[in-house]
């Protein structure tokens, strides 16, 4: 893994495109600190393919949570989060649940269940493949959050959704 710190917080996005360009824009990973976030923003649409957690804001909490919506079915943590945009979990969770009525691991375990709703009325994948598809690490602990979610478990929605 390859992981760019910069630390300049005046023309950071002068050092952040040089070494984008320098290591052919390969990062897995950019870690911002300081302040000079607007240059770096307008850096970062230049190279969409790498997140960078930049200063905060408004609109940080957005980035967040459309970063959740794109990354969902992946193993998704809230240290991987925190690392990814720059913040620390209660700032993360407080602002999140603020925003948006929920926490964070509520949203990411909301849309796992409604994607894993629609491939049981599907069923072209055994409940195991559809927990493993959804970035789910245990399929017991996919079954407990289903039937907590549904008032069901995987199987007795689907049988539900056959009559």
């Amino acid at each position: 893994m390859k992981i760019l710190v910069f630390s300049d917080s005046h023309g950071a996005g002068h050092y952040i495109r040089d070494a984008i360009q320098k290591h052919e824009g390969r990062a897995d990973a950019l870690v911002f600190l300081g302040d000079g976030a607007t240059d770096a923003h307008a850096v970062f649409r230049e190279f969409p393919d790498i997140h960078a957690p930049v200063g905060g804001g408004a609109g940080k909490i957005s980035d967040i949570y459309d970063y959740i919506s794109e990354h969902y079915t992946e193993k998704l943590t809230l240290h991987d989060l925190c690392f990814i945009f720059g913040t620390n979990k209660t700032s993360l969770c407080r602002s999140f649940k603020e925003t948006y009525g929920d926490t964070v691991l509520n949203h990411i375990n909301s849309l796992r269940i409604r994607d894993a709703k629609r491939l049981l009325r599907e069923q072209k994948l055994t409940v195991t493949q559809i927990s493993e598809e959804l970035g789910f690490t245990s399929i017991h602990y996919f079954c407990r959050l289903f039937k907590k979610e549904t008032g069901m478990t995987p199987k007795e929605y689907i049988h539900t959704t056959q009559t």
